[in-house]
């Protein structure tokens, strides 16, 4: 910053990751900062809108004059939807940062990943500048798989998870997960094809770690969590009268998997589940339990 200052070079920032909320630009010396209101600030993933912010008058003139010039405006819906999502900012950016720390600290611990690019993790780097400047994080972080799989694999364990959607955007209530390949940068690590960037949204921490224990344990390529504890992950799906499909869960030991599970009380009429660590499929219809195993 003092460097730059010197030179008289104004310090841009794009400050979205933070929300604005959890980095302090101007405290520490930032000129202008930017942010994409679409993302934290708006947070239901239905407003394109951005921010500029400036520390002082003479910048606030400078721009506002450009702005008026080139023609810039927003609708007024687009800042009521803006406002609205102001108005639950500090509980849910609460509750993303809680819940995205503990999926990474799970991800962290398999023995699948090589390491978790999540700021607030002291294995990641650059964690020192982050718990110097940072007053929190939020829900965007990355994972970098053990070299091995291609990276059709690592796109098959992507579209192998349920709760997590598919998208490039971030920030709103959906958890997401995109494969994405950086190549061979100079100065960088060798990541290539090896990383799947998270967005953590509202949903249940426990459920979202789940999803991401049985992706791809149905013989669909690679499967990243091969490693898993013996263990059934269950999904079933509430009655078609039901407008959305309901998750839960219901854990059990293979070697007496044939016993036939208590479903007193779930009003479901389909079950699910795949066995991470023997690679069965059982599929439970109300008082019928069967168990298929995978071909060989």
């Amino acid at each position: 910053m003092a460097a730059a200052h010197a030179r008289n070079i104004h310090v841009v920032l794009d400050n979205t990751w933070s929300a604005g909320i959890l980095l302090d630009a101007f405290a520490h010396g930032v000129d202008i900062t930017m942010q994409a209101v679409t993302k934290y600030i708006g947070g239901h993933s239905d407003l394109l809108l951005g921010s500029v912010t400036v520390r002082d008058d003479a910048l606030y003139d400078r721009l506002g004059s450009t702005q008026q010039n080139v023609g810039f405006a927003v609708s007024p819906d687009d800042c009521s939807l803006a406002l609205r999502g102001l108005q639950t900012l500090a509980v849910r950016l609460s509750y993303i940062e809680t819940s995205a720390f503990d999926v990474a600290s799970w991800l962290a611990a398999r023995p699948e990943v090589e390491t978790v690019l999540h700021p607030a993790l002291p294995s990641c780097p650059g964690h020192e500048f982050w718990k110097r400047d940072f007053q929190g994080s939020s829900g965007v972080f990355s994972v970098v798989f053990k070299p091995g799989p291609s990276q059709q694999q690592i796109y098959a364990f992507v579209d192998a998870l349920h709760l997590f959607k598919v998208g490039y955007s971030w920030a709103g209530v959906t958890s997401l997960a995109v494969a994405y390949d950086i190549g061979k940068i100079p100065g960088r690590p060798p990541y290539e094809h090896r990383i799947v960037r998270f967005n953590i949204g509202l949903e249940s921490t426990s459920d979202l770690t789940a999803d991401l224990d049985q992706a791809n344990c149905d013989g669909n390529g690679w499967n990243p969590f091969k490693n898993s504890p013996t263990c059934c992950w269950i999904t079933w799906t509430a009655s078609s009268t039901t407008a959305a499909p309901k998750y839960a869960s219901e854990w059990w030991k293979p070697s007496t998997a044939t016993s036939k599970p208590s479903l007193e009380g779930a009003a479901a009429t389909r079950i699910s589940a795949i066995c991470c660590s023997k690679a069965q499929r059982m599929v439970v219809t109300k008082t019928e339990f069967i168990v298929l195993q995978k071909a060989a």
